[in-house]
């Protein structure tokens, strides 16, 4: 299944940058161990503009401050029963400084919340990487989440 990352905006080199290019080379090592692909990013000028990124027959999961808050097992145990489901792709909506429209929400298979908090979107991409790495990590009984 491909997983997608579809956020407003672009980026530059930066530490924004980094971070999700460190934690998205990770997760590809591991990613078809788990029955994913490696990570793609797909970035668009504004949020009504994000629907065209998600194949036909997507999962789509919305970052959204108020959706579920799940823990890093939690969030391993959703990708595994979506990867179940045969979902053609799995699709991260990023929105941008206004997150995103509510309609996109509502649509959304699941609204995913990383926390009360509200992040730089361009931070978000590295943030999710880390966390699909990590639901890798989890599903693969991998030292990288003991760690901790």
């Amino acid at each position: 299944m491909r997983v997608i990352i579809a956020s407003v905006g672009r980026w530059h080199a930066g530490p924004e940058r980094a971070l999700y290019e460190h934690f998205a080379t990770r997760f590809e090592a591991l990613a078809p161990r788990v029955g994913l692909h490696a990570l793609e990013l797909i970035e668009v000028r504004d949020s009504a503009r994000l629907g065209a990124a998600a194949p036909k027959g997507s999962c789509i999961i919305a970052l959204d401050r108020q959706g579920k808050a799940l823990t890093s097992e939690g969030f391993a145990k959703a990708l595994q029963g979506f990867r179940a489901e045969n979902y053609t792709a799995l699709v991260f909506f990023v929105g941008g400084a206004a997150g995103l429209p509510k309609t996109f929400v509502a649509k959304a298979t699941l609204s995913l919340s990383l926390g009360a908090l509200t992040y730089p979107h361009l931070l978000v991409r590295g943030l999710l990487a880390e966390q699909l790495y990590r639901a890798a990590t989890i599903l693969l009984d991998h030292p990288y989440h003991r760690a901790g």
